[in-house]
């Protein structure tokens, strides 16, 4: 099953990119974890399309652009979830750039947090450290 991109991606034959944010599942543009994995999946074309794209432009198909955070998950939180701490992990397979968003619900504005990592061979971060470390 294909994962649905929130972002519709319109180009024009200048290299100009629409982004039309539409979540099908509601009535407005919240941050919950289709926005996140689209906006990632967004992110990611952006950047392996780069030559090709001469500028963007970000609107929406609803009534309001984006509504923020999305209350059916704050309303879904308990007393539990207080205090939690939320960790993930990754294997990243080859050296790039990777880009995300934080779409926990832990803070104000947290969830407007972008995510970068750049990933490097085991003797590109061996050298970098050696650099840093001798640097004091």
């Amino acid at each position: 099953m294909t994962e649905q991109n929130m972002f519709r991606w319109d180009a024009d034959d200048a290299g100009i990119i629409v982004l039309t944010m539409d979540d099908p599942s509601q009535s407005a543009n919240t941050m919950n974890e289709t926005f996140a994995s689209s906006l990632v999946a967004t992110v990611d074309r952006l950047v392996s399309e780069k030559d090709s794209i001469t500028g963007v432009v970000i609107t929406s198909a609803k009534k309001t652009f984006f509504a923020g955070g999305d209350l059916h998950l704050l309303m879904a939180a308990t007393p539990e979830d207080a205090g939690r701490i939320n960790e993930t992990s990754f294997t990243i397979e080859k050296p790039g750039v990777y880009y995300g968003v934080c779409s926990e619900l832990c803070g104000a504005r947290h969830g407007y947090m972008p995510i970068t990592v750049e990933a490097v061979t085991p003797d590109v971060f061996a050298d970098y450290r050696s650099k840093a470390m001798s640097m004091g």
